[in-house]
Order: structure tokens, then C-alpha cells, then sequence
């Protein structure tokens, strides 16, 4: 591991900010790993008990899968763009599907029984 270093070969001292220059990242990780370290913070809440979060198992597989299905549907796009969809997942487990995209069979189905009364 190699320390950044002054001219003098000085060890720099770290200020905590990141340098202006660092580009916006892509999100190449692997979504799957993302999905299940995401979905743990799920679990670690119902692990918590009834006394610190009202979250079922069901509620927990439930995020654990829309999640993943966010992250894939979306990892090309902008920090913005995954900013306004990152929404879904938690709005889907309330049957609101404003901000779902086409992995939502919930929304094509109430967009279909909506042109079917109108």
C-alpha cells in the first residue's frame, strides 16, 4: 500500500475530502451482491424484534427481491435518474407504483384494469 506523498516523500496529511477530479462512478458492481447486502439490513431489522420495527419476514423478502429488480432495471442510469427510482421499492410494498418501471407487473396490471373501465 503506498501512501500519497509530498514532493519530500512526506507522508500528506489526510483532509477527508475527495479530490474534484474523481469522476461520477458506474455502478458495474455485481447488482446481485448489492441485492443481498441491501437485503441483510432488512433482516437485521426483524432480528430487532416487534418493540423496534413493525417488519415481517415477508416484508423482508419482498424488499430484498423489488430491490434487486430496481438495481438491475436501473444500474445504467445517472445517480439522478436512480435517485427518483429508487423510490419503488419501498413505495411497491404499499401497492404505490408511481415510481415502479416495467419489472412492476402490478402497475401494468392497474394500467390495463384502468383503460378497461375508462
Amino acid at each position: 500500500w503506498s501512501w500519497p506523498c509530498t514532493s519530500e516523500g512526506q507522508k500528506k496529511t489526510s483532509t477527508c475530502m475527495l479530490p474534484l477530479h474523481i469522476p461520477e462512478p458506474k455502478w458495474l458492481a455485481d447488482p446481485t451482491h448489492r441485492t443481498k447486502v441491501v437485503g441483510k439490513r432488512f433482516f437485521d431489522l426483524l432480528k430487532k424484534g416487534k418493540k423496534f420495527s413493525t417488519i415481517t419476514k415477508a416484508d423482508c423478502l419482498r424488499m430484498k427481491k423489488y430491490y434487486g429488480y430496481f438495481l438491475k432495471q436501473n444500474r445504467d442510469k445517472s445517480i439522478d435518474e436512480m435517485y427518483h427510482t429508487s423510490f419503488a421499492p419501498l413505495e411497491h410494498l404499499f401497492d404505490c407504483h408511481d415510481y415502479c418501471g416495467t419489472w412492476c407487473k402490478r402497475k401494468q396490471q392497474l394500467a390495463r384494469e384502468r383503460g378497461e373501465t375508462t
